[in-house]
């Protein structure tokens, strides 16, 4: 190791399992390093905040590996130098807005590639959806594949771009504060939408109100065909079956507090 590190750690807290930080001065700067319980599987509002310039710096960030000991009794921590594939020691995902050429689209991608099996599922639903357009000029309410995230060194698929819904989610909606109508008319373009997507062979997956998106319009859009499923909306042994979506589907008509004898057939 040619390179000499001047580590003084200055404080270390724990927290009664919500987790802890360690404050110490690298080459007499000084870092404050959370340290959070496996339980904190969402990000707050600090992760949120942080701004990248592209996404590579997001999805491949610069890592640097630490040792925490003892010197003499005293608490120490010393650099690692691991030789191991940069994929092998993180796995980073993103799903958010993104601008791309100027226009604003929906990225989804991992680290991972169509290794992981709901990114790889839903590109082939969305790759699906695009020939079913191209050959029956469909209108459904389902956002466009637009292209894919390749990895700048290697040129593999690590994700998708597909076209931003600007709206509100579903789940988001003061339902009794929304007119039966609107209400009706939802659930009619829902059950619509996930009858032609069945026909095409493709299923919706995890079914619930915050994978529908209303748009500037007063439309319903279906998002997320990733598969997997939601507690409450449709039971695991049924998660990415047709059984599933007609469940999750019941519980829609239930969310959304009409009955399912008035919907109509909604032509989008």
């Amino acid at each position: 190791m040619g390179s000499t590190y001047d580590i003084v750690v200055r404080q270390l807290d724990s927290g009664d399992g919500d987790g802890g930080s360690i404050i110490f001065d690298l080459n007499k700067q000084q870092i404050s390093v959370p340290i959070l319980p496996r339980s904190a599987s969402e990000p707050g509002e600090q992760w949120d905040q942080i701004q990248h310039t592209d996404l590579h710096s997001f999805l491949y960030p610069t890592t640097l590996t630490f040792r925490l000991g003892t010197v003499d009794g005293r608490p120490t921590i010393a650099p690692i130098y691991l030789d191991i594939d940069d994929d092998v020691l993180q796995c980073w995902a993103l799903v958010g807005r993104v601008l791309v050429d100027g226009h604003d689209m929906l990225c989804k991608a991992n680290t991972m590639g169509l290794l992981h099996l709901d990114l790889e599922r839903e590109v082939e639903n969305m790759q699906k959806i695009r020939e079913a357009r191209r050959s029956h000029a469909m209108l459904m309410h389902v956002p466009q594949l637009l292209g894919y995230v390749t990895h700048a060194e290697n040129g593999r698929i690590i994700g998708l771009l597909r076209q931003w819904i600007p709206g509100r989610q579903l789940a988001k909606v003061g339902i009794p504060a929304t007119s039966v109508a609107r209400r009706q008319n939802w659930a009619s373009q829902i059950q619509g939408m996930v009858d032609e997507l069945h026909e095409m062979g493709v299923i919706w997956g995890d079914v619930k109100a915050s994978n529908v998106v209303i748009d500037e319009a007063d439309d319903a859009w279906l998002i997320d065909s990733g598969g997997g499923f939601t507690n409450g909306w449709v039971d695991r042994e049924l998660a990415g079956t047709l059984e599933g979506d007609k469940q999750g589907l019941r519980k829609m008509i239930e969310f959304l507090k009409v009955e399912e004898g008035d919907l109509e057939t909604v032509v989008l």
